[in-house]
């Protein structure tokens, strides 16, 4: 079993602070201590592995009336490092390799970037590369700016003056909130799991779940695709995936499959992992933010 990392025992003890002061400590602590992260080479690699192995890197669409047998929906959730998304974009693209960035609208891990002229120009690029730019929504903190659909159509408005427009979407997970039994997917009629027996009576958890819907959103928004670990068009979920993901520090298929090692993506798992990744459906999520280039 992996000890918790130091960020995570770090992070554990001020989650009754406010937002702001939050988010301060946070910053404080990034920039005290350095961060770890995967090597982007090596993550290239890996995803070369797997097109080798005759996985084709598709989109959302692809899934629908079957889609070709072997193909990963390769996404990317960006929170505080937009750079190194670009970075991302640019070696997959060298690599015919191209997935989904997912953008939050205004947030606290955006703070220092969203909306400058610049950050504009770099979604661009990376669309340029034939990438394609979603939606990351955080609906909590969405919540508290006003409304789900309110935030949603805002954050749109943003993204079309730009030259952008938006066809995919996904959920920002808050562990305070997932501590406490609240899911992110839980805020769409479409993706809420049953209620644990326990919560069913929970106020914070009954006031959200279910009161939004994804069918809603392609219908007044155009977000027609919503890819987290499952993936529904128009509200409708489409073929089961496998989910892999490096939201630990570790690539992990679940539920199940082989883990890397922390920041670490070594032959071992390589092997491992392509086998059975083959002849499925899969999505995978990696965090630009955590992918440093060596060289």
């Amino acid at each position: 079993m992996h000890r918790r990392p130091v960020y995570d025992r770090f992070f554990a003890i001020p989650r009754r602070l406010p937002p702001v002061w939050r988010g301060a400590l946070r910053r404080l602590y990034k920039a005290v201590v350095p961060q770890p992260s995967f090597d982007l080479d090596d993550a290239m690699n890996w995803l070369a592995a797997l097109k080798n192995g005759g996985i084709s890197f598709g989109f959302p669409e692809d899934l629908v009336d079957g889609g070709p047998r072997s193909v990963a929906i390769l996404k990317h959730d960006i929170h505080d490092n937009l750079d190194r998304a670009v970075g991302m974009g640019h070696a997959e693209n060298a690599r015919g390799i191209h997935g989904l960035y997912f953008m939050m609208g205004p947030h606290e891990l955006n703070r220092t970037f969203y909306g400058a002229a610049h950050t504009w120009e770099q979604l661009k690029a990376i669309q340029d590369m034939g990438h394609r730019i979603g939606l990351h929504l955080d609906p909590f903190d969405a919540l508290r700016k006003g409304g789900l659909y309110e935030f949603i159509g805002r954050t749109i408005a943003d993204f079309s003056r730009a030259g952008i427009t938006i066809r995919y979407g996904n959920s920002h997970g808050d562990s305070k909130y997932e501590a406490l039994g609240i899911r992110q997917q839980d805020f769409f009629a479409e993706s809420m799991g049953p209620l644990p027996v326990a919560d069913r009576n929970d106020t914070s958890l009954v006031l959200h779940a279910g009161k939004c819907s994804l069918a809603h959103l392609a219908k007044q928004f155009g977000i027609e695709y919503w890819v987290d670990s499952r993936v529904f068009r128009h509200g409708e979920r489409l073929q089961r995936t496998v989910y892999v993901s490096d939201n630990a520090g570790q690539i992990r298929i679940r539920p199940q499959g082989p883990s890397s090692r922390r920041f670490e993506i070594d032959s071992t798992f390589v092997s491992e992992s392509v086998p059975l990744l083959v002849n499925s459906q899969s999505v995978i999520l990696l965090h630009p933010q955590w992918y440093a280039s060596r060289a």
